[in-house]
């Protein structure tokens, strides 16, 4: 099956460097009842998966975590990350891998990344984030005046919501 991509932007072999953050990749992504992503591994990066509409499973290396519209899922550095679409569901979602360049902003995601493993949580619910990937999409797949500047400006609001959200996961793991 052919991927349906609304928007993408893929920087993986020369990352967009802008201020303080290097995208590996950011779109929008469609997928059909019962479709699969594969699995792939997150080398250096974090990627959040935002779903927009339907549901679905990630699974981050083998653990399976049910996300539905609204939630974010984060993928952590090495991560061997898979998206599944449930056979009764379509599944949207917003993506976003990067990775931080701005040392006490890499030091709080290292911590995060850190924790991570051990409480087994990736969903959290945050409005904002979504919002703010969004309009970096907007951003990118139009050439208006000072783009640059607002997804700059984002990244960096969106690395410190993670920071803040992922003091207290509010999803466990579906087993």
């Amino acid at each position: 099956m052919k991927p349906r991509y609304r928007f993408v932007k893929d920087y993986t072999l020369s990352p967009l460097r802008l201020n303080n953050f290097n995208i590996i990749q950011i779109g929008r992504r469609f997928c059909s009842p019962g479709e699969v992503i594969k699995a792939h591994t997150h080398k250096n990066y974090y990627e959040l998966t935002i779903v927009t509409s339907g549901e679905g499973i990630v699974k981050s290396n083998g653990e399976s975590y049910k996300i539905k519209s609204g939630e974010v899922h984060l993928s952590i550095p090495c991560d061997i990350h898979e998206i599944i679409t449930l056979d009764n569901s379509e599944l949207e979602y917003d993506f976003l891998s990067f990775y931080c360049t701005d040392d006490e902003l890499e030091s709080e995601l290292n911590k995060i990344s850190y924790n991570l493993i051990k409480i087994n949580s990736r969903i959290i619910i945050d409005n904002k984030i979504n919002s703010l990937v969004s309009n970096c999409i907007l951003e990118f797949s139009t050439d208006k005046p000072y783009g640059q500047k607002i997804i700059e400006n984002a990244l960096s609001q969106i690395a410190v919501y993670l920071v803040r959200n992922f003091n207290n996961p509010i999803k466990e793991n579906v087993k």
